[in-house]
């Protein structure tokens, strides 16, 4: 039997330091062993979902928390119900996940912001490359969202570990892509809560 595991990956920020560019760059990286069917834990999550008037919706966890978007229009209760839904969804499901996260206060320069998001994508890939190598196969779910991130994901996982890449998907096919995007968006919100810097709506929802 082919031992295979499966790795999903989103991002937030850009790799800019001018005008309206974004104070962290942060992604999400879920790993999951596909040796472990997640039918039920996925069946549930869609139950609640149709349960709430969404069904097969895609969940985008920031407009969410801010009420933008497509759900500029749901009231409070109805917002927290969904993000509720993630939570209960997240905390049954076997898969691991690491969470990558860089201010960029401390870096003045695209080159240099890159090099140290590959340098500890590369570190993150040695300390666990006994557990990685200990599948048959390995393939990288991701959307290519931006270019530069998906250039050293190609270098560093192609350097250290054999790895099949799918750039031609869109997240909202996957409910492991709407993890990682969950995941990253609350780990931000922690940040930039314990640094006082939330902003209101951010506030009004916790």
């Amino acid at each position: 039997m082919i031992e295979e595991s499966a790795f999903f990956l989103d991002e937030s920020g850009d790799f800019g330091f001018k005008g309206d560019a974004s104070d962290f760059y942060l992604f999400t990286l879920i790993l999951h062993d596909q040796a472990h069917n997640l039918s039920r834990q996925l069946e549930a999550f869609e139950n609640r979902l149709s349960t709430l008037g969404f069904p097969n919706h895609c969940i985008h966890t920031a407009p969410i928390i801010r009420n933008e978007n497509e759900y500029f229009h749901n009231a409070y209760e109805m917002r927290r119900n969904l993000i509720f839904s993630m939570r209960q969804f997240a905390r049954n499901l076997p898969v691991k996940a690491k969470t990558f996260f860089f201010d960029k206060k401390q870096w003045d320069s695209k080159d240099k912001l890159q090099a140290r998001i590959a340098r500890e994508l590369g570190e993150f890939c040695r300390e666990n490359l006994a557990y990685f190598q200990s599948y048959d196969s390995r393939v990288l779910y991701y959307d290519n969202g931006q270019s530069e991130l998906g250039s050293m994901l190609n270098t560093v996982f192609n350097t250290l570990l054999d790895m099949e890449t799918k750039r031609e998907v869109k997240p909202c096919e996957y409910r492991l892509f709407q993890l990682a995007d969950y995941i990253y968006t609350l780990e931000l919100v922690s940040i930039k809560a314990e640094r006082q810097n939330l902003s209101k709506s951010e506030k009004i929802f916790f």
